[in-house]
Parts: C-alpha cells; structure tokens; sequence
C-alpha cells in the first residue's frame, strides 16, 4: 500500500473514531501486527466489538463502550464498510484508464452521501438525499425510492428526473403515489430479502400496467431494496428504483443499466437502510416510553376497599410494551366491578387503544348496574375502532357485592378465571365460550353468579402467566398456576399475587421475551365479628 493510500486511510479512520466517543479502532495486517491505532492504548485496544475487511489483507478491528448501542454500532460499522468500499473503487480506479471519471464520482459521492443522508429531517429528505447521490454518481434518467406503509401499499416519498441539461432534479410524481406490494416491480423487489431485481420493459406488453412505478421506464429498471438488520431479522423498509440511462458526459450512446449502477445503487440502500433503521429504531424507543407511561397512569395506585373482601392486583412489564389493564370500576348499583383486560399487539397504538377502552368501560358503568350488559355495550361502542386498527379486546369481569361474598363473573374471549375452595382445597376454572368484545358488531355477553365462603379465593390473569417459557418450548400452564394458587390462597390476596409472580419469573428464562403478566386476587376471608352479629 502505497504512503499516500495509507495516509488516506489514516485520515479517514480517525474521522470516524473523533466522531464516535469513546471508541478505539485498530487497524492490524494479516499477521496480526497494529499498523494504526486511533488512540494510544497499545494493544489491549485490539478487543474488537466487530472487524471489517480493508484492502491489502488488513483489518479494522473496533472497541467501543459497553453502553453504546446496536443502532451507533450500525452505524459505525456502515462508515468502516464505506471506507473499504472506497479503497476498493480507488483501486478499481488506479488499475483503469485515466478516463473511468466515473468511479471518480462514486468515490466522491460515497464520501458525501451519509452526512448528507444523516442530516435529513424526515424520511423524505433522507430518500431524497440518497436519490440525487445516485444519479449524481450514475447517468440513470429517472429515480424513485418508495416505502414500505400498512396495509398492503407502498408510498412513493420522492421522484427525481434530469432536466435538460441532465442535471438530477425532484418533481412531483405523476401516477398515484400508494403502490401496491402484491405485485410489480415494487412487489418484487420488497419480497426479495436484500436482493436486486432487474426488469426489461417493453412499451407493447399487453400486461404493462400503466399505473406502475416501472411504466415510466423506457427500456430497463432496476429495483434494489432497500433494508435493516435489528439484530433478530431483516426488515424491508423500502427499495430504491432506478430507470433507463442517458448519454454520457462525452456525447456517447447510454450504455443501458449494468453492474457499476447496481453496485453504486446498493451501496446508497445499504447507507439508507441505516440511516432509516436507527431512527425507525429511536422512534420505536420513544413509541415504547411513551407507551409506558400511558399504562402507569391508567393503573391503580392502591387496590380497591370493598367491605368484606380482601383485594390485590399487579402489572409487570416484561420486554416489549403490552396491552395489559386492571382496573376496580364503581357500577352503578354499588357494587364495584374489578376487571383485567388485554389488547393485542405491543406498541402505542395498542396503549391508546386501552385509554380508550378504560375510557369506555368507566362511562358505560356510571349508567349500569349489569356487568354482562355493561361488556355488551362496549363491545358495541368499540367495534368499529377495533376493526379499522385490526386489534381485538379480552376482558373478564367480576362484580362485588360488599359485606356478602356474593359475586358475579363475566367473560368476554378472556382467560377463564381460577375459584379456589377453602373447604375442600380445590380450583377449577370459570369457563366460558364467549367471543372478545369487538371482534363482531353485536355480540351479548351473559354472566355467573358465585357465592363465596369464608377463605375462598378468585383469581384472574391474562395469557402472559400461562404462556411464560423457560426456552425449552414448555410453558407455565394452567396447571402450575393451579398449584400455585392453592399453596397461597389461604395466606391472603396480596401472597397469591406475589406469589404467582415470583413462581413465573423463577419458570421464566432469563432474557426470554414475553407477554405482559397482569393478575388480580380477590379473597373472601369471611364476614367481621360485627357483621356476623348484625
């Protein structure tokens, strides 16, 4: 390697690392021997949280602090891998003709694209940034970068032509910009993993769909996706299109769409694809937080006072957030409905879905005194929202009478609850086949009436208890549940909940993911010495 590669290498790695805190980079030969380090912290530094491949055999080995995340190790390695990436154009350059002002480009643009890409406000201005890096680079007529949306449908965020002059310029899109990802180009290229897909258009096809993104090709097209790693998969986020070529800057005939434009192309995808990923990542984080706190103020503070009945209910999050909710709700008639509920899904939208249901559920009980009416009124009144965000409801119910132990159960799609009988030491569930509130527009919900001795104890929970795993495909179960819930019964309410919680997380692998966990214990203990002789 030559004193001024090297010099240029230097250069380029110590701008990374300045601008990364607190991480070392250390680039060795094949035999292992330092030929630069970005600090003075001699060979302890060559601990390398990941390498990447340069030129001439060497490696770029990096340390970086525990603390620092997926997403800035991401984009840390991108910026090694688009240093490689030159170095590897820079030699391609050197061993061709003075005349390849091409890869000239591509050298220059690769240099300038992710600051420009990272300073993009929204994701438009991002697309649009990695739009005109490509056919500053290349002599494609025509780019579009399209992404991935709900339901089905692509979006096209930005669309650049050249002028005529030839320079690149971005313009409004002229067919609907909503593309279907069932079929096309687009649809191709967004089921194709991280795979370019080529395409010959023909102005005669019968089957041409004029309303298609690759309709405004003349000759040929080019999709390359556009995607992110997240550490467990690959997620498609939306893929770059780029249409026929031009004339070069020599006046020459356009040479069609080759290997040069793939590579340029997907070098931009895979700079986009990280740019897009770490902020889809930190919005997702905010979304999470934002979710988080939306549960803790719908929770109770402190369990319900109902005269006679001993009361206790927690919520533990575990991982993702859940749509788990426990509220004790006044009904109209005295009583007070104590009530456990699960929205699918685990992000904000499924938090705001169960603001909406609390919501819901408190107004509609302010006016009724029947809890199987009450479910069947929200049911009703939360159809339509749960069919348009495609989420569903369970809930289970249990209304208290105070100073009786008399209750009254009610299931919509729920987990049966679990009866523990003091006198005999048995559970057995509270079955039910009804259907969970929104899934149809009419549904209507029946209740059971339970009288409750002295010592009995009702539990209700969402799936997250029997579901837990240990890693080893076996779940908690009902079964476990059951004994668990007979060995704590009689210790009172706030020991089952407490107990059922430790029993699942001692179950649990730990750094296994999982549902929310949400239990409520109510417990009979019998009326006092005054009530009894009242």
């Amino acid at each position: 390697m030559s004193a001024g590669v090297a010099d240029a290498r230097a250069e380029r790695i110590r701008s990374i690392a300045a601008a990364a805190l607190g991480v070392s980079i250390c680039v060795v030969d094949a035999d292992g021997r330092v030929v630069l380090h970005t600090k003075d912290c001699g060979l302890a530094a060559v601990l390398p949280a990941f390498e990447v491949s340069l030129s001439c055999g060497q490696r770029a080995l990096v340390r970086a602090p525990e603390a620092m995340s997926h997403a800035e190790l991401l984009m840390l390695r991108v910026a090694l891998e688009t240093v490689a990436r030159c170095e590897e154009l820079e030699g391609e350059l050197r061993s061709m003709d003075d005349g390849s002002a091409q890869l000239m480009e591509q050298i220059s643009m690769l240099h300038d694209t992710l600051p420009n890409l990272s300073a993009g406000a929204t994701t438009e201005e991002v697309a649009r940034a990695g739009l005109f890096a490509c056919m500053a680079a290349t002599h494609v007529r025509r780019a579009i970068y399209v992404s991935r949306d709900r339901g089905g449908f692509a979006q096209v965020l930005s669309y650049l032509e050249r002028d005529a002059n030839g320079s690149p310029v971005a313009i409004t899109y002229p067919l609907p910009d909503r593309v279907p990802t069932d079929r096309g180009l687009v649809g191709t290229a967004l089921s194709s993993g991280d795979r370019s897909v080529w395409l010959t258009v023909s102005k005669q096809d019968e089957d041409r769909d004029d309303l298609a993104p690759e309709s405004l090709a003349m000759h040929e097209a080019l999709a390359v996706p556009v995607t992110y790693h997240d550490g467990a998969e690959l997620e498609s986020l939306g893929a770059i299109l780029l249409f026929d070529t031009t004339e070069d800057g020599n006046g020459s005939a356009a040479r069609g769409l080759g290997s040069e434009d793939q590579q340029l192309a997907n070098t931009v995808a895979v700079m986009l694809g990280a740019v897009l990923g770490v902020r889809r990542s930190a919005e997702f984080g905010k979304e999470l937080s934002m979710a988080h706190e939306i549960q803790a103020q719908i929770l109770p503070a402190q369990a319900a006072r109902v005269r006679g009945f001993d009361i206790a209910g927690d919520y533990r999050n575990w991982g993702d957030v859940g749509g788990d909710y426990f509220d004790y709700v006044p009904l109209q008639d005295g009583r007070t409905l104590a009530v456990v509920a699960d929205v699918s899904g685990h992000n904000l939208a499924s938090g705001m879905m169960m603001v909406s249901a609390r919501a819901t559920l408190r107004t509609l009980a302010s006016r009724h005194s029947d809890p199987a009416l009450l479910l069947t009124e929200m049911g009703r009144s939360m159809h339509q929202d749960l069919s348009r965000t495609e989420r569903f409801l369970t809930a289970a119910g249990v209304a208290l009478e105070p100073g009786s132990g008399a209750i009254e159960i009610v299931n919509a799609g729920h987990n049966a609850p679990l009866l523990y009988r003091s006198k005999d030491r048995s559970v057995h569930a509270i079955e039910s086949d009804s259907t969970v509130l929104g899934f149809l527009p009419d549904v209507e919900y029946s209740s059971v009436r339970i009288q409750l001795e002295p010592g009995d104890c009702l539990l209700l929970y969402t799936d997250g208890v029997t579901e837990a795993s240990n890693g080893d495909e076996d779940m908690f179960g009902e079964d476990r549940l059951r004994t668990v819930l007979a060995a704590s019964a009689q210790r009172g309410a706030a020991d089952v909940v407490a107990m059922v919680m430790a029993a699942v997380h001692a179950f649990r692998k730990p750094g296994e993911s999982g549902d929310d966990i949400t239990l409520v214990a109510i417990r009979w203990p019998g009326p006092s010495k005054g009530e009894r002789n009242s």
